[in-house]
């Protein structure tokens, strides 16, 4: 421990703290001048340090090797302003879809109620999005509406990435206009420290976690102003927007889950049902392939089969092991027979399996499906005294 300690401030959350600790008691940041934290320093982001000073304007880190820049941002617009803006116009359009949905307004209320939920949960992504875009320009220190304005916003960006506005322009120019949103989006990733890549294939999931994620823009963290708890304040208000994001969409799926209930419990109650589909099924292909193809020797009561006009049986004891069906070893053995009705050249198929307890009862095959499952013990023994047949 340095007895020589002197007062630093953590770069993610602002908190005052001695040189000499190993990291950050309120956000848990690790100090990388710190001596037992040298192993650990390939895995900090490169935007990791502490401040010295209060950080008014630019100052310096304890580390001059990490180019990490404290400013003050003066172009961004008001923080709070951008966060109540953007939610509340959130809100009023899920009020309004919400009082649509209960006076019946014709069309709206034609196209959403039957999603509802969903709808409320495609809202929530969207203005989550459109909330950490105007996070990620405000990073920037450029103003939050700037994102909102189509077209404006790759003006701004373009000003940002390549000190240039109007190569803005490009996104205009047929095939150029994409090639160009990709270079844009791969340089803007590289210049948070993010996957370049990632970030020009996938910015719908990308911009969210940059927006909302501790990356710094050229490892410079901007602050609205400059008193010594300005950064602080700005990741306090961070956690908070970040947590009221999370809560909309955990509301949103909730909601879709209280919807839909009736048929949540109703799949979790038949979730095994695909089982017995899965080896109906099976046992309806094999058969089908082999008794439509003539190449194949079929024997029934041990003398080859003509493929003659009449009805036969493929029984099997264990379905699972006879097919090697996936699972098999994990559930109790599946009893079933495949029966084939031929008819002046024509072959009509009908599956049933049971497991002594549930199963699916003789359906013809092409019918069957996995709500076909019901509380089934016993096979329809018609099968015993009938025609029972092998296939090669």
């Amino acid at each position: 421990m340095n007895d020589n300690s002197y007062t630093i401030f953590c770069s993610r959350c602002g908190a005052e703290m001695k040189s000499s600790a190993r990291y950050c008691m309120k956000c848990g940041n690790l100090n990388p001048d710190h001596p037992e934290n040298k192993s650990m320093e390939k895995f900090m982001p490169k935007s990791q340090g502490y401040f010295v000073g209060s950080g008014k304007s630019i100052v310096g880190t304890l580390d001059p090797n990490s180019g990490l820049i404290l400013s003050v941002a003066n172009n961004t617009g008001s923080s709070k302003m951008c966060f109540l803006l953007t939610f509340g116009i959130y809100f009023i359009i899920v009020f309004l879809i919400g009082l649509s949905t209960i006076l019946g307004l014709s069309n709206i209320y034609d196209i959403i109620y039957t999603n509802l939920a969903v709808t409320f949960l495609i809202i929530s992504l969207i203005f989550i999005f459109i909330y950490s875009s105007e996070r990620m320009y405000m990073k920037m220190n450029k103003p939050w509406w700037a994102a909102l304005v189509p077209f404006y916003n790759y003006f701004v960006l373009s000003d940002v990435i390549f000190n240039n506005m109007f190569l803005g322009f490009l996104i205009f120019v047929p095939i150029v206009g994409s090639i160009y949103m990709l270079i844009l989006y791969y340089k803007l990733g590289k210049a948070f420290n993010k996957n370049g890549i990632l970030t020009a294939l996938f910015p719908l999931i990308m911009l969210p976690i940059i927006g909302f994620g501790d990356s710094l823009y050229n490892n410079r963290s901007y602050i609205k102003n400059d008193s010594k708890n300005s950064l602080e304040k700005d990741y306090k208000f961070k956690k908070i927007s970040f947590s009221f994001a999370f809560f909309l969409i955990i509301i949103s799926i909730i909601n879709i889950c209280y919807v839909n209930l009736g048929d949540l419990i109703k799949l979790v109650s038949s979730s095994g049902d695909w089982y017995y589909y899965y080896a109906g099924n099976k046992m309806y292909k094999e058969v089908k392939k082999q008794m439509e193809d003539g190449t194949y020797e079929i024997t029934c009561d041990n003398v080859v089969y003509k493929r003659e006009d009449g009805t036969i049986y493929f029984y099997y004891l264990d379905v699972g092991d006879e097919y090697n069906l996936m699972f098999s070893v994990t559930r109790e053995p599946i009893e079933g027979y495949v029966k084939v009705v031929s008819l002046y050249g024509e072959r009509k198929y009908y599956v049933s399996v049971t497991d002594g307890k549930r199963g699916i009862k003789e359906i013809d095959a092409d019918q069957l499906k996995v709500s076909s499952a019901s509380n089934f013990k016993k096979l329809d023994e018609t099968y015993i005294n009938s025609k029972k047949c092998e296939l090669e």
